[in-house]
């Protein structure tokens, strides 16, 4: 998706690093049990909207139980890696 259009699309742009991840078993809207890792992030920099210093959300994928979960289509995220979030 280009640039312009995940910034249209997106209510807050921000720059961020993750502070924290747990992860769960959670089931989709087919049944699946899949792993969710829900991230927090530390805001450093709004550009555009206005969140929270702290914002969390969910990625599916990660470790637990001995299992790992990759989602090809979704990023990896470390906690202490700045990055740019489109929410």
């Amino acid at each position: 998706m280009p640039l312009d259009e995940r910034i249209r699309g997106a209510s807050a742009v921000v720059v961020a690093t993750p502070s924290s991840v747990s992860a769960s078993w959670k089931e989709n809207a087919f049944g699946d049990k899949l792993i969710v890792s829900r991230f927090v992030l530390h805001v450093e920099e709004t550009l555009k909207g206005t969140p929270a210093s702290d914002v969390a959300f969910d990625l599916e994928g990660g470790t637990l139980d001995g299992f790992t979960l990759r989602v090809s289509t979704l990023p990896t995220l470390t906690p202490g890696e700045r990055a740019v979030f489109f929410l």
